[in-house]
């Protein structure tokens, strides 16, 4: 990555809500509570909301 002139690490801010969003969004996964939608899905699940 060097090489590529790529940064390896990037400095961001953020703030508890961020942090716990993250966190808590990980502990879902881990425990198969957190269902990730395909973009067909999401497409499905606006147009639904929005009703059209």
């Amino acid at each position: 990555m060097t090489k590529q002139h790529v940064d390896v690490l990037s400095v961001i801010e953020v703030n508890n809500k961020t942090i716990y969003g993250i966190k808590n969004r990980q502990v879902l996964k881990w425990l198969h509570l957190l269902k990730e939608h395909s973009p067909e899905e999401t497409r499905e699940n606006v147009a639904l909301y929005l009703g059209r």
